[in-house]
């Protein structure tokens, strides 16, 4: 009996332990294609882990300019979005990428690395 009570205590204790250091996370499916001059949608979940969310903003650029827009992203139902105007989706390609903060300066972007230089990249497609 003893052996069993110890055996639970180790694994409740195993199981705060895994739970406490919950690392942040972006979950993110981007669009396989857009459709020029048609409203969308980009969507992501965050999960903070531990750490208190402060803001989550996306990073924007079309094929006709070299510097990204800046938006807020919304939140609705525990999913961040961006709506997508006709006019925000022009020309041949959206090249865009994800930044969350958080409330200790710590931030999270999606792609996780160099999200300026090697952004996700998404065709606009006519028809």
């Amino acid at each position: 009996m003893r052996v069993i009570s110890s055996l639970i205590f180790y694994l409740l204790l195993l199981i705060q332990f895994s739970l406490a250091g919950e690392i942040p996370h972006i979950y993110h499916i981007p669009p396989k294609t857009l459709i020029q001059n048609n409203p969308a949608e980009i969507t992501c979940v965050i999960a903070p882990g531990d750490s208190q969310l402060k803001w989550v903003k996306i990073f924007l650029r079309d094929d006709s300019s070299e510097l990204y827009k800046e938006f807020n992203m919304q939140y609705r139902d525990g999913i961040w979005f961006l709506p997508l105007i006709p006019e925000m989706v022009s020309g041949n390609y959206l090249d865009y990428f994800i930044i969350a903060e958080f409330e200790d300066f710590t931030a999270l972007a999606f792609p996780p690395e160099r999200p300026a230089e090697k952004p996700i990249r998404v065709q606009i497609v006519s028809f």
